[in-house]
């Protein structure tokens, strides 16, 4: 078995995507001279090509594209049925219902 999985800085991603859109080289070229999967660098490729545009937008719309993307990630983390599960507490589905065997406090 190997070791733990190699961690690749962004900065050598970046260096990785920027020659491969330069053309110069093939991809298998770049991946050899930097001991990457080729198919690495053409995803590091594509997300750089495609990402490229919001590097030049306004900062609002990177700061709002950035909140909302957050906001996403997070919707899930406050739904109601996952705090009560994160405090380790079971909901029951029989909440005010008489349970068999208990007296009704209604008269």
């Amino acid at each position: 078995m190997q070791g733990k999985r190699r961690r690749i800085a962004a900065a050598l991603k970046a260096k990785v995507a920027l020659e491969a859109l330069g053309g110069e080289k093939t991809t298998n070229e770049i991946a050899g001279k930097y001991e990457v999967h080729p198919n690495q660098v053409a995803a590091w490729k594509k997300r750089l090509r495609e990402s490229a545009a919001d590097f030049f937008a306004e900062r609002r719309a990177r700061d709002a594209a950035a909140a909302r993307q957050a906001g996403e990630r997070n919707a899930k983390a406050r739904r109601p049925q996952n705090v009560v599960k994160g405090l380790g507490i079971q909901a029951s589905r029989e909440t005010r219902h008489e349970r068999p065997g208990e007296r009704s406090h209604r008269m």
